[in-house]
């Protein structure tokens, strides 16, 4: 609208108003191809047809410029523009593209006279806005006709089950998020045209002191009062169109909720459905789990037996055997076998073979702990054996520097071991015996000194020989 700052005349002199919004398709019409519409294929039964429509409204002011105004945006403040007499010669025109007989040509007629060009151009963009809220209310009604449930939802229980229920190819779900989305659609259209006529149409503009757009020079000049006094009443027809619009909005707004909450109550009757028709499956599968345990049932009950006649029928078997054997040997294998798959059976037996199985793991592992206890003390005790017969050898074994010397000096040692052991008892013996002499000779001759015992024929033989083993034992050649 504001072009006073264009460089170009033409644009300076003319004024135009765009409109975009949507319309039903006429009967025994069709779109240009040019505007938004749904093909053939996609126009099912109770589809309803929408399309883009537009319409332009121009003014054009024929007359001299009546002066130069600055333009007030900063970048640009050495432009200057140019303002026309808005009572000077004017032509207006109204296009309107619609796919239907229904535009509205009643906005001009014989018995309106207008007083300018400003004058003429806000009447035809009153009857473009009053047809731009006529077919979006149509729109409206049409989408809220078919989201409603009919009258007979009352009485009729195929219709309920229809809408609450959805079928196989989600028709009601579709629908809900068509007219949903479409009624969106439909709002920003209508916030799109009420936001063009505020930011363009202020209230300067109407009394006639706007700097661009019809300003009068002399403001108390009857034709100025004359001018503004019809202006005012085109604007309060304005504001009522504007109203409309407004609740036309809200009442779109209200349908989104009410479509919102059929299709909220459709997703829950679904979802039970679905949750019954899960139910009925998984009785189903149960059902089968019972089939099929009592199939197994019934070849666990065949398998010892066939496992018995199987090891009677093979060919190295004696041929002339008795029926007892193979009735004792049955007995044998299938009454344990059949009294454990029967507790098997329960919870009850199944716990019981579970704590069972359990202690006896539990023992199996203790035993296993005892015997690997004992394993280890025997070992250490062997080795505190031999660690203490072999420290007098060790110690005399510091001035062999061979290595090889000292493993074959402790593989001896090893084989030396039992004779050791012999020799210990040997001594331990003659220990024995010499204190039973020492006693007898104590008690026979209790007059003899300590050292006459001692020194006795038999205690000296016995010492003789105790040191000869040692040395023998003892000695670096050996």
């Amino acid at each position: 609208m504001h072009r006073a700052f264009d460089d170009d005349v033409r644009r300076q002199r003319t004024f135009v108003f765009n409109f975009e919004y949507y319309t039903l398709i006429g009967k025994d019409c069709q779109p240009m191809t040019w505007q938004l519409a749904a093909g053939q294929e996609d126009r099912k039964p109770g589809y309803i047809q929408i399309t883009r429509c537009s319409a332009v409204v121009a003014l054009a002011l024929n007359g001299p410029k009546i002066k130069d105004i600055k333009n007030p945006s900063r970048r640009r403040r050495n432009e200057k523009g140019s303002v026309y007499d808005p009572f000077s010669s004017w032509q207006v025109l109204d296009l309107q593209c619609c796919p239907d007989f229904k535009a509205s040509l009643d906005v001009h007629d014989s018995t309106k006279h207008y007083i300018n060009g400003p004058e003429a151009f806000m009447n035809t963009l009153l009857g473009e806005f009053r047809d731009a809220h006529r077919r979006l209310s149509d729109i409206t009604k049409r989408i809220s006709r078919r989201v409603r449930p009919p009258l007979e939802f009352m009485f009729d229980s195929t219709i309920r089950d229809r809408l609450l229920f959805e079928d196989n190819e989600y028709s009601m779900s579709r629908q809900y998020f068509w007219s949903h989305q479409t009624l969106g659609i439909i709002n920003e259209s209508i916030k799109a045209m009420i936001e063009a006529y505020e930011d363009n149409f202020t209230d300067d503009v109407w009394e006639g002191r706007h700097k661009s757009l019809w300003p009068l020079l002399d403001e108390n000049s009857q034709r100025n009062n004359y001018y503004r006094k019809k202006m005012a009443a085109l604007k309060a027809e304005f504001d009522l169109v504007l109203l409309n619009l407004r609740k036309l909005l809200d009442e779109n707004n209200d349908r989104r909720k009410e479509i919102q909450d059929l299709r909220e109550d459709l997703f829950t009757g679904t979802s039970i459905q679905e949750s019954r028709k899960s139910v009925m499956a998984t009785e189903t599968t149960v059902q089968q789990g019972h089939n099929i345990k009592l199939l197994t049932m019934v070849s666990i009950f065949f398998l010892p037996l066939t496992f018995v006649t199987s090891v009677f029928g093979m060919t190295n078997m004696p041929e002339n055997g008795h029926y007892w054997m193979f009735a004792i040997v049955s007995s044998t294998v299938c009454v344990p076998f059949f009294i454990l798959i029967g507790s098997l059976n329960s919870r009850r037996g199944l716990q019981f073979w579970k704590r069972r199985t359990k202690a006896a793991f539990h023992s199996a592992s203790a035993f296993c702990k005892w015997v690997a206890r004992s394993r280890r003390n025997l070992d250490s005790s062997r080795s505190d054996t031999l660690r203490t017969n072999t420290l007098p050898l060790r110690r005399r074994s510091s001035t062999i520097s061979n290595q090889k010397e000292r493993k074959v000096m402790q593989a001896d040692l090893v084989a030396e071991e039992p004779r050791s052991r012999e020799e210990g008892q040997e001594r331990q013996l003659e220990n024995g015996r010499l204190s039973i002499v020492s006693t007898m000779s104590a008690t026979l001759r209790p007059t003899f000194a300590p050292e006459t015992t001692r020194n006795s024929r038999l205690a000296n033989m016995w010492i003789e020989e105790r040191d000869r083993r040692r040395r023998l034992r003892y000695s670096q050649d050996a």
